[in-house]
């Protein structure tokens, strides 16, 4: 057996096909569980010892994205299955495949050959091949992404900075330059005399200079970079999570013109989104402040030093414009090669952070099948790799230094040279200041470039979580009243009722449909229960109801009122559900209890609910409603029944619950079933289970079962009448099948 798993191992690491301990971040349970068994079912097919492998149409399930990869892994050119002289046949009906194909096979209608050779024959001899590849071939190299990290390399360039905040500092570095002058000149008439007073006040230039950058720097610090980087967060934050704030916790006000849908972190990665909270806000927060301060001081500086310089020689300055030329060459060579090194350094630093974030979350199941070792490899391989950029900068930096280094030496040369030939010309005290001025010029436009390019680095930080803002979808426009799409008003009290009437509702993830043409309606105040097979779209129904996605087609109203058209937060604030995981929120036991702060005055509802729930003595314990909520306090039932007694507090009318009771115990599902029943008689329940016994039971009060297939309704019934159906029912086979 754990032969079987290294080889699975080996295999899910040359397809890229993440374990099932990664736990699939955007995925629920149970289609984590099958997406897995389907790649157990590959990787078994892809180490069998057979030499005949017979693929039966077997990619047709993935996305376009999925299949490449796995087509590509099996039989591809450097395919697994390419190896060892076996033979592949693959039953497709999708042309993209074609060109791999070593010899093509053409079925006609009545089961006959009807075309038989390589791509180029089957097209010339069947209209049939020729149809398909023209409209369904792609390129499946050229997967398109959705990713942050392939988004397109927007740059962001200094432009025109103010500068003004170290002027002072620079004026200051001139004068300690111009009086060491003066002290040479006097030093030459008058030797070793008031030795103290020129050293005192060449300390106090020297002061002056640091106090001036110091109050500039402190500024910075303090107000400008403080305001901005939170300003930056805030927006990034909103964008990525607000989505979540508002079903998780509604309270919290988020900036709804920015939130990104539910969808979109189906296809985003985990990894990209903490790469931008981490390695882009810290470039912002501490990067990008230094960075500008010493760049400035550095600017001013080198320009301080190259005036003193020209000064001490006349005939120096010539050779300003050809040092000047050299310069900007210099800097635009390493600019270019510094900022793609930077921005790979934080491109490859994304897959590092999503397999640290997936090995944390299912560390249980890696060391259950003793994964362990596998997964230190892949941590150590992308780690060298999210190092490999910043070693390519570092040596890049001390090419920098060392051609900089070589261009002051034959400037310091030169002006040796001219001081040797014209020493009855140059004065002795200039000179000086000039040697001193160009010996330390080296070493600051070393510091000035490397710090201007760290600067453009912060500022491209800066673009790529402007660019996430921007370009990440928006859930829903800003309800101005001249956008057709604001919404239509709804009460406190919406819905009143709490009647639902789908319509023709369909509703996808891509190109792949979930859902297709669902015509249900749930009376006011009944208690209805989806089942279905793993993957029939249960989840995607009660999706659908939080606005958590929108319909591809068709209208869903509560109580009359079509809820595409009223915002998001409104609907999961007047819609109530409690989900498979509970989630609980850093803060008191009031605040995850009551968010809405809905009975902030009326302590007595509050242990009300906990009594009912079974809770109260396990709180009194953790010190009261006031006390921090101990999440590991809880269970997995305590939490479960702690969510439902915030359910218990809300006003509403309808209430889905997703697998709410799949990780009970017995005793603790009969308690939700039981409080289910006698706290929300007049509310409208749809739960989705998996538990058909529970709905079976005439003490639950279901009053009608839904059956969904492959996003359409099969069966629809009381379950009294679905049992009596027999072996043709469909619910009836999925009881006995739970039952044997």
């Amino acid at each position: 057996m754990r032969h079987d798993i290294k080889k699975s191992s080996r295999l899910a690491n040359s397809m890229k096909i993440s374990f099932n301990y990664q736990k699939g971040i955007t995925l629920r349970r149970e289609t984590k569980e099958y997406l897995y068994l389907v790649a157990k079912g590959r990787e078994l097919a892809a180490y069998s010892e057979k030499q005949l492998t017979v693929l039966d149409d077997t990619l047709s399930g993935f996305d376009a994205n999925t299949s490449g990869r796995c087509f590509h892994a099996l039989v591809g050119d450097a395919g697994i299955l390419r190896t060892g002289g076996r033979a592949v046949i693959m039953v497709t009906h999708n042309a993209q495949w074609l060109p791999y194909a070593d010899q093509i096979i053409v079925l006609g209608q009545d089961g006959k050959i009807c075309a038989k050779g390589d791509l180029e024959a089957v097209k010339n001899s069947s209209s049939y091949v020729q149809e398909m590849y023209k409209e369904n071939v792609v390129d499946v190299t050229q997967t398109p992404s959705s990713k942050l990290g392939q988004r397109s390399s927007t740059t962001a360039t200094i432009g025109m900075l103010f500068w003004y905040s170290f002027r002072r500092a620079a004026v200051q570095l001139s004068k300690i330059a111009l009086w060491l002058k003066h002290w040479v000149a006097m030093n030459k008439e008058h030797p070793n005399q008031n030795v103290g007073t020129w050293t005192g006040i060449y300390m106090l230039f020297a002061f002056g200079q640091v106090m001036f950058i110091a109050l500039g720097t402190g500024y910075f610090l303090l107000f400008l970079v403080a305001r901005s980087a939170k300003n930056i967060h805030r927006k990034l934050l909103h964008t990525a999570f607000g989505f979540v704030f508002t079903i998780y916790a509604p309270a919290i006000n988020t900036d709804r013109d920015s939130r990104a849908p539910m969808s979109f972190f189906i296809t985003e990665d985990t990894g990209v989104i903490v790469n931008l909270f981490t390695s882009d806000l810290n470039l912002i927060d501490l990067a990008l402040p230094i960075s500008f301060v010493i760049t400035s001081e550095r600017l001013l500086a080198t320009v301080a030093d190259i005036i003193l310089t020209c000064i001490a020689s006349g005939y120096l300055a010539i050779s300003v414009p050809f040092l000047a030329a050299i310069l900007f060459i210099l800097q635009r060579v390493y600019l270019k090669t510094s900022r793609q090194l930077r921005a790979l350094d934080l491109a490859l630093k994304a897959p590092l952070f999503s397999h640290f974030i997936a090995t944390a979350a299912g560390l249980t199941t890696v060391r259950a099948f003793s994964w362990t070792s596998t997964v230190e490899k892949q941590n150590t391989k992308l780690l060298d790799m999210s190092q490999r950029s910043h070693y390519l900068l570092f040596c890049l930096q001390r090419w920098l230094t060392l051609v900089l280094d070589l261009i002051i030496a034959a400037s310091a040369t030169l002006l040796v040279g001219l001081a040797v030939a014209l020493r009855d010309k140059i004065d002795p005290s200039y000179l000086g200041v000039a040697l001193v001025s160009v010996m330390g010029l080296g070493q600051t436009l070393s510091s000035l470039i490397i710090f201007w390019t760290n600067l453009e680095t912060s500022l491209q930080a800066v673009s790529r979580i402007k660019d996430y803002t921007i370009s990440t979808p928006v859930e829903y426009e800003k309800l101005h009243d001249d956008n057709p799409r604001r919404g239509d008003a709804v009460g406190d009290d919406w819905p009143p009722r709490g009647q639902i009437v789908m319509s023709d509702v369909s509703a996808e993830y891509g190109a792949q449909k979930v859902l297709n043409g669902i015509n249900l309606t749930f009376a006011a105040g009944s208690k209805v229960a989806i089942c279905g097979r793993t993957g029939s779209g249960k989840s995607s129904l009660l999706g659908l109801f939080l606005r958590m996605y929108e319909p591809a087609s068709g209208s869903i109203t509560v109580d009359d009122h079509n809820i595409s058209s009223i915002s998001p937060p409104t609907v999961r604030k007047s819609i109530v559900a409690l989900p498979q995981d509970p989630v609980f929120l850093t803060g008191s036991v009031r605040y995850n209890l009551d968010p809405y702060a809905l009975h902030t005055n009326n302590h007595g509802k509050l242990w009300d609910v906990l009594t009912k729930v079974g809770l109260r003595g396990t709180v009194e314990e953790m010190g009261g409603l006031d006390a921090q909520l101990v999440v590991d306090g809880f269970s997995a039932g305590q939490r479960q029944l702690f969510c439902l007694a915030g359910v218990m507090l809300r006003d509403g009318r309808v209430l889905l619950l997703d697998e709410a009771t799949s990780s009970l115990d017995i005793k603790i599902e009969q308690l939700v079933n039981q409080l289910i029943q006698e706290e929300f008689t007049q509310w409208t329940v749809i739960a989705v289970t998996h538990r058909l016994k529970s709905v079976v039971d005439q003490a639950s009060g279901f009053d009608r079962v839904v059956v969904l297939d492959r996003g359409r309704v099969v069966e629809s019934g009381a379950p009294e009448e679905l049992l009596k159906k027999g072996r043709g029912g469909v619910f009836w086979r999925m009881v006995e099948m739970e039952k044997n």
